[in-house]
């Protein structure tokens, strides 16, 4: 006579077991889908900046000695830049950057080489930017630094160069007035948001390049090719966000 008993005892703990279970379900959905909501707007999000800041080419036309691998070229920078954010903390940067740069040897130091040039140069990239801060509270936030990362492709044109010294250049000094090279792109900015639209980025990156001739100049001496800081601030609009 208890078997029925026991059985209506245990049909009863599997459904108040299933009942806490679709409870705690019921309870997080609305938590799951704000979560959801956020990485879908977020994730299609998309600006477009537009910046300028100094550069400066450590490249070997300019070298205080032959191991030295200072320069005294600088650069001023031009920017443009269309970002989509893949996740909330992921983005992707499709690039492009001109630079005018100029150098020469008024520096003491640097007079053992007698060099001075002017170069235009062209950049594309594709960069990664990781926002750290909404990375690890999983929203955007306002101010966020991120990290800079990718590939890209940079050019120059050197239309004009001229040695101090009348019998250079010589068979050693190699020049060239066009190149072309790849390069890796790395750095650091920070992210601050005026409002939903506008926002003001500011970023360092270091890029290694394949080419060692932005400058126009590769002497014999030179064992490195050519890397470009370049510092930026930029302006950006929101083109599109999710729901607008």
């Amino acid at each position: 006579m208890r078997v029925p008993c026991d059985n209506y005892l245990k049909n009863k703990n599997e459904r108040m077991k299933s009942n806490k279970t679709l409870a705690l379900l019921v309870g997080l959905l609305p938590t799951f889908l704000v979560a959801q909501e956020s990485i879908q707007q977020l994730s299609k999000e998309t600006d477009f900046s537009i910046g300028a800041g100094p550069g400066y080419l450590f490249g070997a036309g300019t070298a205080a000695s032959t191991d030295d691998f200072s320069s005294s070229d600088i650069g001023l920078d031009i920017d443009t830049a269309y970002k989509h954010y893949l996740l909330p903390e992921i983005a992707y940067n499709a690039e492009l950057l001109f630079a005018f740069i100029s150098g020469n040897e008024l520096d003491a130091r640097l007079q053992n080489r007698g060099y001075t040039f002017k170069s235009y140069v062209g950049e594309a990239s594709l960069q990664f930017n990781w926002q750290l801060i909404s990375f690890f509270a999983r929203k955007a936030s306002p101010i966020d630094p991120y990290a800079i990362l990718g590939p890209g492709i940079i050019g120059a044109y050197i239309p004009w160069w001229e040695f101090s010294d009348p019998l250079r250049p010589d068979a050693t000094d190699k020049l060239r007035h066009k190149t072309i090279g790849g390069e890796i792109i790395g750095g650091l900015g920070i992210r601050i948001k005026l409002s939903h639209l506008i926002g003001l980025c500011f970023e360092c990156s270091y890029h290694d390049c394949t080419t060692d001739y932005l400058d126009g100049y590769h002497p014999a001496s030179s064992k490195h090719s050519d890397v470009y800081l370049v510092s930026l601030a930029k302006v950006s609009y929101r083109l599109y966000q999710h729901g607008q």
